[in-house]
């Protein structure tokens, strides 16, 4: 997976203050006029409280999907993911998560979704 640039994390959400609507703020950066935390969004419209929050999660959600999906990879090559059960549902099921994983990370990114084997897409 490649790896994009964005406002590095922890993002936090923040209560209305200077602007009239909830806001999310990367990590503290160094500027000319000395540290500050810059604004990622502006949040408007219906239930800005909760998109803020959902926002502001996005770069830990996205840290914890690569790691999720490098485990799978690693364990798949190896055979280990085979020893847990190796039927067919959870192969499967195995199959189906990496793909949600791997779709995620795509999204995040701004990346084509990736073509999956024998899923037609």
């Amino acid at each position: 997976m490649s790896m994009i640039n964005h406002t590095p994390g922890p993002w936090s959400a923040h209560e209305k203050g200077a602007h009239p609507n909830p806001y999310v703020c990367g990590a503290e950066r160094e500027y000319e006029h000395g540290p500050d935390k810059p604004v990622v969004a502006y949040i408007v419209g219906t239930d800005t409280q909760a998109n803020a929050r959902l926002i502001a999660a996005a770069p830990d959600l996205l840290a914890v999907v690569r790691e999720a999906c490098a485990i799978f990879d690693a364990n798949h090559e190896g055979g280990e993911m085979d020893e847990y059960n190796g039927d067919l549902a959870n192969d499967l099921w195995k199959d189906e998560i990496h793909r949600k994983l791997t779709d995620a990370i795509a999204k995040a990114e701004g990346l084509a979704l990736p073509l999956h084997e024998g899923s037609g897409e």
